[in-house]
């Protein structure tokens, strides 16, 4: 599919939309059920076509791009499958201040990864699926919550302090996108069910600081506080602190 007329000042790929497909099972898979801890165990296809646009208008960078997940589940003992309807979407706009040293920015990152009902049994299942684990870096480095059933947004700020040190600072505020849906980590679903109230999660604000000491080699601090809400707390989940450093190699 190809691309005729997008914003003039935008970039976008000859190729806008770009099918694949995932096919997985394990725990990933499963569909939560409204029974506090429950699954149904099962396979899943996921069938996703999407596209991005992203450029520069002025000293404004925009990136927006979004994927709607079609395919099916299908349950062990040879139960009942259900199709899937699931989407994500995510952009940001960031705006350079211009001839000043260290390059300073400053932008908003919003994040949308659809949510189903754990109450339902049959019709479409509405999670979206996430067959891997992602890359910390983009919207939690705690890595304590998953893109499914997922709406973040929030401030991001880059700063060059030095020729080789880069400092970013990035604080997201999260609500489930369905209320009847669970909460979702990184290979995990959080048990709380009825306990759990409201669509407010929390916010992680993130610091990071990378040094590239010397030629090929990046040294990286993360750190960020993990700030939940009231309604998770009281469902029996914690607030916390997380700190990661991580040595790079590149070539």
């Amino acid at each position: 599919m190809k691309s005729n007329a997008v914003l003039p000042t935008l970039h976008h790929p000859n190729d806008v939309s770009q099918p694949d497909s995932y096919l997985y099972g394990s725990p990933l898979a499963s569909v939560p059920t409204a029974t506090v801890g429950g699954a149904t165990a099962g396979t899943t296809r996921r069938d996703g076509i999407g596209g991005r646009l992203w450029g520069k208008v002025g000293p404004f960078t925009v990136n927006l791009d979004g994927i709607y997940q079609g395919g099916s589940f299908h349950p062990v003992n040879n139960g009942a499958h259900r199709r899937v309807d699931a989407y994500a979407v995510n952009g940001g706009i960031n705006y350079t201040i211009p001839k000043v040293t260290g390059a300073p920015t400053f932008g908003v990152q919003a994040d949308l990864f659809s949510g189903g009902n754990y109450n339902q049994t049959s019709g479409s299942v509405g999670t979206f699926g996430t067959p891997y684990f992602p890359l910390p870096y983009y919207n939690d480095v705690t890595m304590t919550l998953n893109n499914q059933n997922l709406v973040g947004v929030g401030p991001v700020m880059t700063f060059a302090a030095a020729k080789k040190v880069s400092l970013r600072l990035h604080a997201p505020f999260f609500w489930r996108d369905s209320t009847q849906d669970a909460l979702y980590g990184i290979g995990r679903v959080y048990t709380p069910r009825d306990g759990l109230h409201g669509g407010y999660v929390g916010a992680i604000p993130q610091f990071q600081v990378s040094w590239s000491f010397a030629p090929h080699w990046v040294w990286t601090h993360d750190i960020a506080g993990i700030l939940a809400s009231r309604g998770v707390r009281e469902a029996g989940l914690n607030s916390g602190a997380y700190y990661m450093q991580t040595m790079q190699f590149v070539f």
